[in-house]
């Protein structure tokens, strides 16, 4: 019984090779794009520069989880509906990405003159970003689904992941030379060029979607109502323990954004670290990516999404950690801190690259395939509580410093890594049905 399912599970779907090439590219234009205005370093330097408010750079954090996970919920039922994804894919992007030109414009013609109005403009059309991003999100992941099968995942997600550290090695040293001293390009054009730089890979990763062969799938016709998805909601979180217990995880894995936004800010205005130096970060993040995406992958498909979300959780707690030993312990100019704030951000490139491998994976795996857009949407909207994260990570910063943030998230993170010994592995829930 176990080799039939076995070998049920490595036939591969129409158009499998030139679909994980179109998803590749995809992938790793948009994750190019988004390493220029990283929403870890660029994006908070940026918006502390032009607001100088704590609470307006955690807004960056809870515009981008609330702004991704809020419309899911809406946008479930609809694309549940839909037979062929893709164009609930475009439709969208066109809309959000477009926002990073804008935002190129703000800061050339205003960041000098209105710089509380060009924040202001940033983070709106961050937010537009966002709020697009996750409509298109759940028919992005279930055509992902459909296109690259629990066989093959782990291997695709290492992989792309891979090639995309890899293409992004050079990125972040590109960042640091133009927000750098020695940058031909002075203040707001700096910041601008990157944004424009985001703008051109997300038209490519657009693209690449755009040339994904999409089999069309069957669907219910019946439209589902508020009511509908209270109903669809109460029945999944009766009736299946790992949705509960993943759900509870990925909740208590969003308290990184307690602190995330303040690294690169903290180590600038609180230990004097050159702002150049965002560029190093940067590197460090997309190392710690390409080594975690090998690791990862493999352990994906060697044991499982259950150890895969064990391990994110215990990557989760590396940041904080590292950032309160720091900042209580080591001055700014010690290399010791420089070495330790290169394995935060190591880590935190880890932490990026475990969320497919991860707990999204594992959510991916448990939800029938009839139903996953519900699934990834009720998932989503039920921690969308982590939009106020970032907010409260500014006031508390605001009220009491930095480093007592930082131990905080620790404290808060070490119950998500207790949860993750609950999870039964998808594998053997596929082997019993």
């Amino acid at each position: 019984m176990a080799n039939n399912a076995r070998d049920a599970a490595t036939i591969l779907p129409p158009n499998y090779r030139w679909n994980a090439i179109a998803l590749m590219g995809d992938w790793t234009s948009f994750g190019l794009a988004m390493t220029f205005v990283s929403a870890s370093t660029v994006l908070p330097t940026l918006v502390d520069r032009l607001s100088g408010s704590p609470i307006a750079v955690g807004l960056i954090s809870t515009l981008a989880s609330g702004g991704w996970l809020l419309p899911q919920l809406f946008a479930a039922g609809r694309v549940s509906r839909l037979p062929c994804k893709k164009p609930a894919i475009i439709l969208p992007s066109l809309v959000g990405r477009p926002m990073f030109i804008l935002g190129a414009l703000a800061l050339f013609w205003l960041a000098e003159s209105r710089p509380a109005l060009v924040a202001a403009i940033i983070l709106a059309g961050f937010g537009i970003f966002n709020v697009c991003d996750g409509i298109a999100s759940v028919a992005w992941f279930d055509l992902f689904s459909r296109a690259i099968p629990p066989a093959r995942r782990g291997r695709f997600i290492g992989v792309t992941q891979v090639v995309s550290a890899l293409l992004t090695t050079g990125v972040g040293g590109l960042v640091g030379y133009v927000l750098g001293d020695g940058s031909p390009l002075a203040y707001p054009a700096n910041y601008a060029s990157l944004f424009l730089a985001a703008a051109v890979f997300l038209a490519l990763s657009l693209l690449f979607c755009a040339n994904i062969r999409e089999t069309p799938c069957q669907v219910d016709d019946a439209a589902l109502t508020l009511r509908d998805y209270a109903r669809e909601l109460g029945a999944i979180w009766r009736g299946d323990a790992n949705f509960r217990t993943i759900s509870a995880i990925r909740l208590l894995l969003g308290l990184t954004s307690l602190s995330s936004p303040f690294y690169a800010v903290y180590a600038i205005n609180e230990k004097g670290v050159p702002t150049g130096t965002i560029g190093l970060f940067l590197s460090a993040q997309i190392v710690g990516g390409f080594l975690y995406s090998i690791l990862g992958g493999y352990l994906l498909e060697r044991f499982g999404g259950r150890l895969t979300t064990r391990v994110e959780a215990f990557v989760a707690l590396f940041a904080p950690a590292l950032a309160t030993i720091a900042g209580v312990f080591l001055p700014g100019h010690s290399p010791w801190f420089a070495g330790v704030y290169l394995l935060l951000f190591a880590s935190l490139g880890a932490l990026n690259s475990s969320f497919m491998l991860g707990h999204m994976n594992y959510l991916l795996e448990i939800s029938p395939e009839s139903k996953r857009p519900i699934y990834v949407g009720l998932s989503n909207t039920l921690t969308s509580v982590i939009i106020a994260f970032p907010l409260l990570g500014g006031a508390l910063a605001s009220a009491v410093s930095y480093e007592p943030l930082f131990a905080l998230t620790v404290l808060g993170l070490l119950p998500a890594l207790w949860l993750t010994a609950r999870l039964v592995e998808p594998r053997k829930l596929a082997q019993s049905a």
